[in-house]
């Protein structure tokens, strides 16, 4: 056949020249099976083959295979020029597009192989395509499984309308849908979620709403469901939202408004207890003691204490009285002591220095003694000035007057010494000067917090030449410390006890624990505290302090919105104490059903409000089944969606072999809130084996039939004669409907087989 050049029996090549051949004359009767793609066949007699390739065309492009040993034919069968290699027969696809519409498809992964199922190119591609044949179903992909993507907008559906602003309803991902004889294109629908403002107000005495509070911005992808924070503003509580407004809703493409409205907070009482200490806590003056309104303003007032300086304020040393205790504490640091400077000198009756001055310093007001000197050839004889006393700050002198011995009467020197175990002076020390042989006598004194300890030396005698010396120590008296107790209650408003009492014992004049005064109690708020003074110290006498606490309550608001946003009944409020149990209710609405529902339908009250909400949707499904009487499936099953309460219409789907054998009852009706099943039940239908041209037994070429969707189709494929071999084609169409597990079938129809068989049939007839 490739050299012999007869195009008028080529069956399939229209160039003008009639043929008495017909399609009849070369096949009779029988059905022509076709082979898929990427196969070549082989037709002609032993000695003239032609290899028909089948190739995949893909979408809006041009096949690029030719027949082998065929001439070199410029022209098609209708007479216009070739643009690419000669193919022979005809090649019908048909495809649905999905257009990204001004998106991408992020795939990823460039498409490695194309089998003729689905087409797009690069990794990135703004096309996708199904391709397939008249009447395959197919189904919908999501945005998310093809990966839209837009900057700044979000995938929200498909459309047939290119500028559509909604996705299309029949358009859902998921859903079955059938190529179109020819294409048809879907356009990828963009949306873009505007922000929500959410409103802080109240009413002010005129009833007109004021901000009491910055405005916040919620942001978030389309569809997300959204909470506006019920944010905790001082001097306010809150207690609703403005009518017609939800705290949650849906973002969606068109900004919304929020206000949630607050009232004035009843005014409790709160405490500010103002201390002044030194830096080891010891109390310089008086504790003060104020209450006032919470959220009203304090003042605390710093101090002048004699000898300290201020070193630093713990707390705030002004501010709004808030729940509880406020602790506010001064604290000073001592002065360094102002000195004293006493000078002692040693003269003769002459006013001569019989050693160099001493100079003693020391804090003022504390306890100074001159030391009597001995000199050899000397005795004292008289002081001018104060030899014992106390550091002033005036500068002091004490002249110890010495005298030659041998000069008059000898004298001698008698001191007294009162200290304590250390050798520091707790009186002045006291000294005399008398007559040689002279009696004396020294006296033990009462010295407050001290008692005797010992003397050293004779408390009685007489005065000798030179310095006797008597010192009498003391030793401090340790006195028991005594403790003050202190029981602090923790009541509500009923006077029964919601924690266990603190107790304490501590040494008197220690500050009371403040932190127990403000303990923390879940479910409970602070409210007043009862039996606490403006000494707040532990003290001689028992104390007994009570803190009254009051239950706290909360809320939970319930919403019902459509998955739009748009509110189906007005929000809920319910308010109860913290811990105590709520219940939610799902609303029944007529055309809705529930979809889902955020948050916890039943729980208890928490400290922070809580929101439940009940997203309804308006869309159902049906779904659409064919199996026989076993129920095994002879078709995929369909799934359509629609409005609740729309009307919807089902047929039965024609599949070869079979016939229905009923028709349900639901195959008209209306979309209802559950998803509905449609069952079409087929029984097997009467079949006709046609045999095949030549008389041989029906079959694949291998004397076995092919079953097609449960029907029995007898292959039409004869052998031919190829280089001395034969080679049959077992290759078989897909049942009715069902969608091709390879490649695609249908690239080259059967007119290619057709003419190539046709051809060699008609070379036969004439050699006879």
């Amino acid at each position: 056949m490739a050299g012999a050049g007869n195009l008028e029996s080529n069956l399939g090549y229209d160039n003008g020249t009639a043929t008495s051949v017909t399609m009849e004359n070369v096949f009779g009767t029988a059905p022509v099976g076709l082979v898929e793609n990427y196969n070549k066949i082989k037709a002609g007699t032993s000695s003239d083959a032609i290899i028909l390739p089948t190739v995949p065309i893909a979408p809006e492009k041009l096949a690029d295979d030719q027949v082998e040993n065929l001439r070199n034919v410029a022209e098609d069968q209708r007479g216009l020029p070739r643009t690419a290699k000669a193919d022979i027969g005809s090649v019908e696809i048909d495809w649905i597009k999905y257009d990204s519409n001004g998106g991408i498809f992020d795939l990823g992964t460039a498409l490695a192989k194309y089998e003729g199922t689905i087409y797009y190119e690069g990794t990135q591609p703004e096309t996708y395509y199904q391709v397939g044949y008249k009447d395959l179903t197919q189904t919908i992909p999501a945005g998310m499984d093809l990966h839209a993507t837009r900057e700044g907008y979000q995938f929200a559906g498909w459309s047939k309308d290119k500028d559509a602003k909604d996705p299309d309803a029949d358009l859902a991902a998921g859903q079955s849908i059938t190529i179109p004889k020819g294409n048809e294109t879907l356009y990828a629908v963009w949306k873009k979620s505007e922000p929500v403002i959410v409103h802080y107000m109240t009413y002010d005495e005129n009833k007109q709403l004021v901000q009491i509070s910055p405005d916040e911005t919620l942001t978030g992808a389309l569809g997300e469901t959204y909470h506006a924070q019920i944010k905790q503003i001082d001097d306010y509580v809150f207690s609703g939202v403005k009518e017609g407004d939800s705290i949650t809703g849906i973002f969606s493409d068109e900004p919304k408004e929020i206000t949630l409205i607050y009232g004035k907070a009843a005014k409790e009482k709160g405490i500010v207890l103002v201390q002044y200490q030194d830096e080891a806590g010891k109390p310089l003056a008086g504790d003060e003691l104020s209450s006032g309104e919470i959220g009203s303003d304090y003042t605390t007032v710093q101090k002048d204490i004699e000898g300290y300086t201020l070193k630093e304020i713990k707390g705030n040393a002004a501010g709004k009285y808030t729940s509880g205790v406020t602790q506010v504490i001064y604290v000073y640091t001592k002065n360094p002591a102002a000195q004293g400077k006493v000078t002692v000198h040693y003269q003769d009756e002459e006013q001569n220095p019989l050693s160099a001055d001493v100079v003693l310093t020391g804090d003022v007001e504390t306890i100074y003694t001159a030391e009597v000197k001995p000199f050899d050839g000397y005795v004292l004889k008289g002081i001018d000035g104060q030899v014992s006393g106390t550091f002033t700050t005036q500068d002091q002198e004490v002249t110890l007057i010495y005298a030659k011995k041998g000069s008059g009467t000898e004298k001698g020197v008698l001191i007294v010494e009162y200290q304590d175990e250390t050798g520091h002076p707790l009186l002045n020390s006291e000294v005399t000067i008398a007559e040689v042989g002279e009696k004396y006598t020294t006296v033990q004194k009462e010295i407050d917090g001290y008692e005797f300890s010992e003397v050293k030396g004779n408390t009685e005698g007489e005065y000798v030449d030179g310095i006797t010396k008597v010192t009498y120590v003391y030793k401090k008296i340790t006195e028991p410390i005594e403790l003050g107790s202190v029981t602090i209650q923790y009541q509500d408003e009923a006077g029964d006890e919601i924690a266990e009492s603190f107790t304490g014992k501590q040494p008197i004049g220690t500050p009371l624990p403040i932190e127990k005064l403000n303990k923390e109690i879940a479910g409970y708020q602070w409210k007043e505290v009862k039996g606490l003074d403006s000494d707040a110290r532990y003290k001689k006498e028992d104390q007994v302090i009570t803190v009254i606490y009051k239950k706290q309550k909360s809320l939970v608001i319930v919403n019902y919105l459509t998955e739009e946003g748009k509110q189906l009944a007005k929000p809920l409020s319910m308010t109860d104490e913290v811990d105590s149990s709520y219940q939610t209710e799902e609303k029944k609405f007529k055309g809705y059903r529930l979809k889902e529902r955020i948050g916890q339908a039943a729980g208890k009250y928490t400290l922070e409000p809580q929101v439940v909400t009940y997203i309804y949707t308006n869309k159902s499904t049906i779904k659409i089944q064919y199996v026989d009487e076993a129920g095994k499936e002879l078709a995929p099953s369909e799934q359509k969606a629609g409005i609740i309460d729309e009307a919807y219409e089902t047929t039965a789907k024609d599949i070869e072999g079979w016939t229905v054998k009923e028709t349900p009852k639901n195959a008209k009706g209306t979309y209802q809130a559950e998803e509905q099943t449609i069952t079409y039940v087929y029984v097997k239908a009467a079949s006709k084996e046609v045999p095949v041209s030549g008389g041989n037994n029906p079959g694949n070429g291998q004397g076995n039939p092919v079953a097609d969707g449960g029907t029995t189709t007898y292959a039409t494929a004869r052998t031919l004669p190829v280089a001395g071999q034969r080679q049959t084609s077992t290759k078989k169409l897909p049942a009715t409907g069902e969608k091709h597990s390879g490649s695609l079938i249908l690239t080259l129809t059967g007119m290619g087989i057709i003419v190539l068989i046709g051809m060699m049939e008609l070379k036969r007839m004439k050699r006879e």
